[in-house]
Order: C-alpha cells, then structure tokens, then sequence
C-alpha cells in the first residue's frame, strides 16, 4: 500500500496548537498480515481446496484494515508541549521535560522523537509510550550544550498507531518555536558551593589578611616595636599616650580585578567536543564570583587583534549578570591576539593599580615571545597574574600506551611542548608575575588560591 496523506477536519486540538500535515504509512503489522497472503497466493494453483481459505483471510486481512482506517485517531488527539528551563550551561549535562497527553477516547500507543540543535549531545532522542485515554505522561530529554547561544529546537515529531496497529500516523506536534539558551559558566547550585569552599580558604589562612602599606586601609593602632617603619609612627596618638604609637593597615578589601580574556584563534581549539573559549569561562565567572563576594570590584576585557568589549570594574552581584551577557555574545576570531593593543587599552582606561588576570594560551616558546614583553610591562604597575589554559590531549598523549608505529613521535613531540610551556611559565615567574598553567576542566581551584595570593601583593 502506497502511503497517503489524510486531513481530519474534526482534530481534537489544545488551545494554541497548530498540528502540521499529518502523514499515514503501513506498519509492520500490516506487511505482517498482508505479505504471507500475497506470497502463498500461488498454492490455490495446485491445491484448489486451498482457494476458499485463501481469500477468506485476504477478505479479512482487507476488511481489518478498512476498519483500522475507520477508526483512525484523529489529527492533533496526542499534544507534545516542552518544559524548557531558562538556564542551560556550556558542558555541563542539561535536560527538559516533554509533557505528552491523549486528549482521545482510546489507548494509543506513540513513537516521539526530538531533534536537538548542532551545538547538543546527543543530537537526537527516541521514546515510545502507551497513553490511555485523557493521560499525561513527561519523557526527559538528556542533553550536553557544548556552545554558547540561543537556539532553535525543531517541532517534535509523533508518530501514532491505529488501533489495531495496521498504520501509522506521522505528525508534527509543537506549540510554538523552542527555544535552548546555554549560558557560560556553572549552575547556580555549583557556584553556591564553590563560594562556601572559597571562605573556607581564607578561614584556613590561605591569604594574608595584614600588611603595611600606602594604599590599604587603617585598622588600629599599637606599640611601637623594635624595626617597625618609622614612617607609620602615628606622632598625634605617641604625644597622647606618651608611648611611641604605630599605624596598622589591613589590605584593602575593595580592589579591583580586572579579567582579561583572550578571544583569539588559539581560545579556538576543541577541547573534548567544546572550544577552549567556552570551558575558560566556567572559571573565569568562578572567580568573578569570588571577588564579588569579598567585596571587589570587578571588571572585564575581551580582545583578540583588537578590544572587543570591555566592562568597568563594579561591585555587586549585578555586575556578574552584565559579564555573563558580554561573555554570552563573544566568538572565536581566528585572528592572531594583538596582547599589546589590549595592554594598551587597559593603561588608556584603568590607571589605578589592580589584579589582572589574563586569559590566554600559547603553543611554544618563540610564539610567547610577544606575549611576554607585552605582559611583563603591564606587570609594572599592576599585579599580573597569568593564566594560560592548557590542553589535556598533550598529557593525554604521554600516557597512553602506543598503537602505531607513529606513536614514539607524537610522544617526543608532546614532551617537548609541555617542557617550552614550563620554560614559559618559569619566565613569567621570574619577571615577578604570577603564572599558572592548567587545563580548563581543572583550573577554578588552583585559579582561586593565586587569585588570593595576589590580593596580598595590591
């Protein structure tokens, strides 16, 4: 039987659904009982007593179908609706409910399948279930985002049976135009848990919290003690208490952090499924996330050959929402990072003396070379710590046991650029600046503890 395309003019359909064209196709079921009647057809031919039954189960076989076509569900009987929630995270597992119910009077038995957008793992979801007249039932569709964005879902396609299984009933059922917005970052119930392990870091005395200097703040006073600077001597409070007086200062706990993130063609590299652009930014709202807690004000810029957004340093939890929304819109350029335009901008712009963390990789020693002199002068006047995101697939290579007769080189190829990338690292160091070199599936906890060492140093 040749498949037919039937229009119902009486669909039962749900307040704003809008069911497509609906498709009918045999079953398995139908080829299963009209197949064996065709092929032993030819047996009358040498057993006419055979004639009689024969045509008897063809009558039956053709009778059942025209009754199954009669009792047809009708168009739109089976409403598909998503429950999509408002806050999906780039590699991180996501999932939304997809809410079927019978709005018939009879027992149906529905094949679903949903297609998700390119930027999804998996791309595709099948389920069957049986829905009894006037039930509800939800289907989870489990997914990954491994890009940032919103996306458009494709209409859910149904796929109903008759009542006697015979045919097939292939539709489109959706309300309106999904869609999936994958935001950088981590789910909020992981950042609360981030934050308290945060505390618990400057608790156990990870940072210190006293030092002298200009630009912290006054805490107290105390006796004057044998190598204490001379120039902290308060002279007003030694002359009321007849006992040499020092100023003490605790660090100032307002700063700014500034987070400069490279968006250049080597951020572009695929980690996993996902571009090393996209897992940075876990860590980087991570420690966004920090500093505002403590009271920092935090600021952010984007560059690759030139300054692609730039968000002033600000207080409160409001100021993450804005950088979630200027990381959301950033791509990959492709283009080679300019770090000296970025250095210069941020001495245009930011003068005052902060935390700057920067965002980057690189490949070898001679490809660094820019990178470290634009860098070591922007160390000068800021504390500089550095960040570069490295790629698990090197390590990866050292310790997988060989395969090929290529394998030995790969290997000595991999060991040579993880030795340049500590030559790298020792020299970033050794200028005074700050240096920490990790894959981004684990840089949040060794990027917070720096980040506290550097508060020290402001």
């Amino acid at each position: 039987m040749n498949a037919a395309d039937t229009r119902d003019t009486t669909a039962s359909e749900s307040p704003g659904q809008t069911p497509a064209r609906r498709t009918l196709a045999p079953s398995r079921n139908l080829v299963a009982v009209l197949a064996p009647l065709v092929v032993f057809s030819i047996v009358p031919m040498w057993a006419p007593a055979w004639s009689i039954g024969w045509k008897a189960s063809l009558i039956f076989g053709l009778l059942l179908s025209v009754i199954d076509l009669m009792l047809r569900p009708k168009r739109g009987v089976i409403t598909a609706v998503r429950q999509i929630e408002p806050d999906y995270r780039v590699g991180h597992a996501g999932h939304y409910n997809l809410r079927l119910a019978n709005h018939g009077e009879m027992v149906l038995h529905v094949d679903t399948r949903e297609v998700l957008p390119a930027s999804c793992e998996p791309r595709e979801h099948r389920a069957s279930v049986d829905l009894r007249p006037g039930e509800e039932r939800s289907i989870t569709i489990e997914f990954v985002g491994k890009e940032r964005g919103r996306f458009r879902v494709a209409p859910t396609t149904l796929r109903v049976r008759s009542k006697f299984g015979l045919f097939v009933y292939q539709e489109v059922a959706s309300v309106k135009d999904d869609e999936l917005a994958v935001f950088p970052g981590r789910p909020a119930a992981e950042t609360a848990t981030l934050l308290s392990r945060a505390r618990l870091l400057e608790e156990a005395g990870l940072r210190v919290v006293r030092r002298l200097g200009y630009d912290s703040d006054f805490e107290s006073l105390r006796d004057y003690v044998v190598g204490d600077d001379l120039r902290f001597v308060d002279w007003k409070a030694t002359a009321r208490r007849q006992h040499p007086q020092v100023r003490q200062y605790q660090l100032e706990r307002s700063a700014e952090v500034i987070l400069a993130l490279d968006c250049g063609r080597l951020m572009g590299n695929v980690v996993r499924g996902v571009a090393k652009l996209d897992l940075a930014l876990t860590p980087i709202l991570d420690l966004a996330s920090v500093a505002i807690q403590r009271g920092e004000r935090v600021g952010l810029l984007a560059f690759d050959s030139s300054v692609l957004s730039y968000v002033p340093p600000r207080g409160k939890v409001r100021q993450l929402g804005l950088m979630i929304q200027a990381l959301t819109n950033l791509q990959t350029s492709y283009q080679q990072t300019s770090f000296t335009r970025a250095v210069a901008h941020l001495e245009t712009h930011h003068k005052k003396r902060s935390v700057v963390v920067v965002f980057t990789d690189f490949t070898d020693e001679i490809s660094s070379l820019d990178l470290q002199m634009a860098l070591k002068g922007l160390s000068r006047r800021h504390v500089l710590l550095f960040v570069a995101v490295g790629d698990p697939h090197l390590q990866d290579i050292l310790e997988e046991p060989p395969r090929a007769e290529s394998a030995p080189f790969q290997k000595a190829a991999a060991a040579e650029l993880l030795v340049e990338r500590r030559r790298v690292m020792h020299s970033m160091s050794r200028a005074g600046v700050l240096a920490l070199d990790a894959d981004p599936f684990t840089l949040t906890p060794g990027l917070i503890s720096r980040y506290l060492e550097a508060r020290t140093r402001v």
